[in-house]
């Protein structure tokens, strides 16, 4: 008969392997993430570095030998080693932070160099961050990313009104201290031209604005087969306006947008969110006829999109060496849980008028740009967009349009 006792054996050995695994792998390695640049003329310096991972013991993390900077400039790389006491942990925020006299960088213009940062204790570890263009704007990609963005096409001849289309945005953004969390103010507005013959006959659609006030953090994830990281976004004020028939509501809402790993240069964003709020004012009358809004009060609104992106130019081009090409597709689908006004042009009597109805179809709304980007700032634009966006949800149906885009996106 087989004694138990090398089963035994071997169950404990093979439990301890286990759990030895397991452990190891509740325990990211230790890693330098990113480096907040110093700003302006302050003395002493101080550089932020981000980690994550399990940390190593404080009194290796602050002994101020085991770390090397360097300055990155035009002329080459300065050499700096922190002085006794330069070197500091923070167990909270995870993050190095290093001071060193200004001298030590030859006085030179930190607004123009790189840094990089090396970790010589027990491990070897190092991070960069490259040199910021002058400015505190660089070329944006597309709308989504965009500080400023201003889209203009108009049209104007004998015997007609102009035609025109506009499309408009301005976002605000500023990161508070070194949490990653950016507060943000702004608003959009576009204006929809639809023409039908004869072409002195112009019905010009109602506006959609919107202000907001919102905080956002992109957060990044590491050691993912698909994931970069995610976007969260929190408008706490959000008004939605239509110039023309004076309507107003008021909303709150929260977004996730994820950051797919790219496929070669597309890259793709799927989108997953919530709007709520109430109407604020409700007009007797849209486009000039009588309509009911009285259904029309609180707003329940969950919302699921997708972002692609394609770039033509290389990988990671520099604030002066932008995409030349840059191909972008949104679809956004609005699913309401409450009862709101949709404008959708039809024909009454013979004559083309707007119809509104109060219902709680889904509001599907698509746009589409390719931009050919002549300059920093600058790009010739085709685009096309389909679908509606509150507060009246007015159907634009298939409208393509040529004109000029300006773009800029702000540094980070």
């Amino acid at each position: 008969m087989l004694s138990r006792k090398p089963f035994f054996t071997i169950a404990v050995a093979a439990a301890l392997l286990l759990g030895t695994r397991i452990d190891a792998q509740a325990q990211k390695a230790f890693s330098l993430d990113d480096i907040v640049p110093p700003s302006g003329e302050a003395d002493p310096v101080t550089l932020i570095v981000s980690t994550s991972g399990t940390p190593l013991p404080v009194a290796e993390l602050q002994t101020e030998g085991n770390w090397r900077i360097g300055m990155v400039t035009d002329a080459g790389t300065v050499s700096i080693t922190p002085p006794k006491g330069g070197a500091t942990w923070s167990a909270k925020s995870k993050t190095m932070t290093f001071s060193f006299p200004r001298s030590a960088t030859n006085n030179a213009d930190l607004s123009g160099v790189g840094w990089v940062v090396f970790y010589l204790g027990s491990q070897l570890l190092h991070v960069s961050v490259d040199a910021e263009s002058p400015g505190r704007f660089k070329a944006a990609k597309s709308k989504d990313d965009a500080w400023f963005y201003a889209f203009g096409s108009v049209l104007v001849g004998p015997s007609t009104k102009p035609i025109y289309v506009i499309d408009l945005k301005v976002d605000y953004a500023e990161e508070i201290k070194t949490t990653g969390w950016k507060w943000h103010t702004g608003g959009t507005a576009n204006t929809n031209t639809n023409a039908e013959p004869p072409v002195d006959k112009v019905r010009i659609d109602p506006d959609a604005i919107t202000a907001f006030a919102s905080f956002s953090k992109d957060i990044k994830v590491k050691k993912s087969a698909w994931l970069n990281g995610y976007l969260m976004t929190f408008p706490v004020a959000q008004g939605e306006f239509s110039r023309k028939d004076g309507v107003a509501d008021f909303v709150t809402a929260g977004q996730v947008r994820l950051n797919l790993k790219p496929v070669g240069a597309l890259s793709f964003y799927p989108m997953g969110g919530y709007e709520l709020g109430h109407a604020v004012r409700k007009p007797s009358k849209i486009s000039d006829r009588e309509v009911d809004l009285s259904d029309w009060n609180g707003i329940v609104r969950g919302l699921l999109g997708i972002t692609g992106r394609w770039t033509l130019f290389k990988a990671k081009p520099t604030d002066d060496d932008w995409y030349k090409v840059t191909v972008s597709a949104t679809y956004t689908g609005r699913f309401l849980a409450q009862p709101e006004p949709f404008v959708k042009p039809s024909v009454v009597d013979g004559e083309r008028v707007a119809v509104t109805t109060v219902n709680k179809d889904v509001r599907n709304h698509a746009e589409a740009a390719l931009d050919w980007n002549l300059m920093k700032y600058t790009s010739v634009s085709l685009k096309y967009q389909y679908g509606a966006v509150p507060p009246l949800f007015p159907l634009v149906d298939h409208q393509l349009t040529l004109g000029i885009t300006l773009k800029a996106a702000q540094k980070k």
